[in-house]
């Protein structure tokens, strides 16, 4: 039998009601929680939209151990891609990350996020503690060996990031970031030959982030190794976080190795893309004596700079006497 329409429009009324007063956790697990997990986890969307349907799911408290050591990882790195203070006030990521260690302590990847925290912050001695714990969970893995090996070079203990940094590399000898990084432990070990082989090594891997390219462009310089250096700067010309110091590098290297032409030529690129600008060339030239005047950081002061005469004619003298650099402190 139908019922009358009075009761069906109340009954409809009593459905929505207990839906929207239903509780957190029990949302979270039906077609609501599904949508926030897309919001939280998925592609599209704001980063704000996402911290926020992160946010649901864990304070809904119908999560824990893995699943919700993986809303709380995810949570901190939006946080941190966002780099906004005041989400970072609000989920700080630190204590994401250790609400994490604490949700799914046999979690690898989590001591992983938070080796990489301390990392990121400079924090040698800490970042290793964390890797060693991923290292536990997930023995012989050659990443974690590598960044273990960083933190330790980090830290200033020597000897035992080559051994991880060795180890990282038999593991896996195609990543030229563990090879640069076990550059970087050999030469503060004392052995040049072994640093310039793991140097050598990495710029002859065909793909390397921008970070490990810049780290071979400056090591190959320091070591008077131009070509190196110059091939290690060219990969970086157009890497917007990196264009600026690479054209630097890219006409020091050039000069030194007698190519003034091909030196000027990245200096011209660089003035006209504004990527290293006239007031960045004109501190060098007058730390190097080709100009007279007072040196300007002021970010502003160093924009307004314009091109005259007097800069190009010194510039010309500067590249014929193949570029030479300020006295080091």
């Amino acid at each position: 039998m139908a019922l009358p329409r009075h009761w069906r429009i109340g009954l409809v009324a009593a459905a929505w009601l207990l839906a929207a007063t239903l509780p957190a956790a029990v949302r979270a697990q039906s077609g609501d929680g599904e949508s926030l997990r897309q919001a939280c986890f998925g592609p599209g969307g704001t980063d704000r939209a996402a911290v926020a349907a992160c946010t649901d799911l864990i304070a809904s408290g119908a999560f824990a151990g893995p699943a919700l050591a993986d809303i709380l990882l995810r949570r901190a790195a939006v946080v941190a891609r966002t780099g906004s203070p005041l989400l970072a006030f609000d989920h700080p990521p630190e204590e994401d990350l250790a609400a994490a260690a604490e949700a799914d302590p046999a979690s690898a990847e989590v001591w992983r996020r938070l080796g990489l925290w301390e990392l990121a912050r400079n924090q040698g001695g800490p970042a290793a503690a964390h890797f060693s714990r991923a290292l536990q969970i997930a023995p012989g893995d050659a990443n974690l060996h590598g960044l273990r090996g960083r933190a330790l070079l980090l830290a200033g203990e020597v000897d035992a990031a080559v051994e991880d940094l060795d180890m990282a590399v038999a593991g896996d000898p195609g990543n030229a970031a563990h090879l640069a990084q076990l550059g970087l432990a050999r030469a503060a070990s004392g052995d040049e030959a072994a640093a310039l082989d793991a140097f050598a090594a990495a710029l002859a891997v065909a793909e390397r982030d921008p970070e490990v390219s810049a780290l071979l462009g400056e090591a190959m310089f320091a070591r008077g190794r131009y070509a190196e250096a110059l091939a290690a700067y060219r990969d970086l010309l157009d890497d917007p976080d990196h264009a600026g110091p690479a054209h630097l590098g890219t006409a020091l290297a050039a000069c030194a190795l007698g190519r003034v032409a091909a030196a000027g030529a990245t200096i011209a690129q660089s003035l006209e893309r504004r990527l290293f600008a006239a007031g960045d060339w004109r501190n060098m030239l007058l730390a190097t004596g080709y100009l007279e005047g007072e040196v300007v950081t002021d970010p502003a002061a160093v924009a307004a700079v314009e091109r005259t005469a007097e800069f190009d004619a010194a510039l010309a003298r500067w590249l014929t006497d193949r570029c030479p650099t300020p006295p080091k402190d």
